[in-house]
């Protein structure tokens, strides 16, 4: 009786080359919502970008609490 034992340690690895984009750190990562704006307000956005409403955004100050 013979026995054959193989062992392949290359499958039990990471793929050479993994699908899709490197995932980003929780601190970056975004988060996709949908809001209904006037054709005015996103001529605006078109207009100057999705980074001066991301800063315009961050600048922004909570409002007073009643």
């Amino acid at each position: 009786m013979i026995l054959f034992l193989v062992y392949n340690p290359g499958m039990e690895t990471k793929p050479k080359h993994p699908g899709g984009r490197p995932r980003l750190p929780d601190e970056q990562k975004q988060v996709q919502r949908s809001i209904r704006l006037s054709p005015e307000l996103w001529a605006k956005i078109d207009a100057y970008g999705l980074d001066w409403l991301r800063q315009l955004i961050q600048r922004a100050k909570p409002p007073p609490d009643k």
